[in-house]
């Protein structure tokens, strides 16, 4: 992201598309991860047939968001630029009716983004819901999770913890914008316009609205060149407005995972689960084999996810320090 006279905006955005994608890949790990020591470290028998399947979700609705963000930026950069030549108009740029139409369409993109962001967290809850209910079958929405981590589970569970940030840093104000774009009003994003008198050709800069840019301002803090600080004078083109809430969906949501590994540690049943197998075949186990001590298969896993996700965040830093 680079800053010009307070136009924050993407120096490169296929590199963003192929930092997000990597961010997608080593979350979905860390859900699997989690599964997996859920397996080890509960009696449940039917983790492969009912948290499996959870897991699943999560995994299709997080690359789905994915899926929405690559098709938002193919669409800015087929919609940049109008050919006054092809497509006269003797009226003022703004009133082209060509770029009403990008608007919309671009707007439309953007909103299916948020949508799939807004379920991305109720599939989330279904899964760690599952994690601490007795009853397997009626897991919990985001919204019902987070009531319940704010109430019953505030002082129990370290993820309640991380349950409570998420849900007051973003997954509330997301909920409030979808909200409003579903019952009230469009988000009428604005549009820049620099007309090329010699050529015939004018470009388009969509930004995000000054309402919006102000209801998820909370997630620009500038933090680690990531993402940029919020100013209320500034102008944040429609890409970064939304590689800025994923980004924060997907670093939220990997603290989360971390705090279940705590949770699922306290109470192990792992050696009860060697010694007195929950299904029919024989609980699976690695060896030390210096100490002979045995430990679970997930400890392997969670270490991959873990190297993979610290190595990716600094490549992450790496790739936004700017001079």
């Amino acid at each position: 992201m680079f800053k010009q006279e307070e136009v924050f905006f993407m120096i490169d955005p296929q590199q963003d598309i192929t930092s997000l994608r990597e961010l997608v890949r080593v979350t979905n790990m860390g859900v699997e991860a989690i599964m997996h020591m859920y397996n080890d470290h509960r009696r449940d028998p039917k983790v492969y047939d009912l948290l499996l399947l959870r897991m699943e979700n999560v995994a299709y609705r997080i690359s789905a968001v994915m899926t929405q963000f690559e098709m938002l930026m193919e669409g800015l950069k087929s919609r940049s630029v109008i050919d006054l030549k092809n497509d006269p108009f003797d009226g003022p740029n703004s009133m082209h009716p060509k770029v009403y139409a990008y608007s919309c369409e671009l707007s439309s993109m953007a909103d299916s983004v948020f949508f799939h962001l807004c379920s991305a967290f109720d599939y989330l809850g279904h899964f760690i819901s599952y994690i601490f209910l007795d009853n397997k079958t009626k897991t919990l929405d985001w919204d019902s999770l987070a009531k319940t981590a704010w109430g019953k589970w505030k002082d129990i569970y370290q993820t309640s913890l991380a349950i409570q940030r998420v849900d007051a840093k973003l997954r509330k104000r997301l909920d409030d914008y979808r909200s409003d774009l579903i019952h009230r009003n469009r988000d009428r994003h604005m549009i820049g316009e620099i007309r090329q008198e010699d050529s015939g050709i004018l470009n388009l800069h969509f930004f995000a609205s000054n309402d919006t840019m102000r209801h998820f301002r909370k997630l620009f803090p500038g933090h680690q060149d990531i993402v940029p600080s919020y100013k209320k004078e500034a102008k944040y083109t429609l890409d970064l407005l939304c590689s800025a809430v994923i980004y924060e969906t997907l670093h939220l949501t990997n603290t989360v995972i971390t705090c279940l590994r705590f949770d699922l540690l306290t109470d192990s049943t792992f050696k009860e689960n060697v010694k007195d197998p929950k299904t029919d075949a024989p609980h699976l186990y690695d060896v030390n084999m210096e100490t002979q001590e045995i430990f679970p298969c997930s400890e392997k896993i969670w270490a991959d996810y873990q190297n993979q996700h610290e190595t990716l965040l600094v490549k992450l830093n790496e790739r936004w320090k700017t001079d």
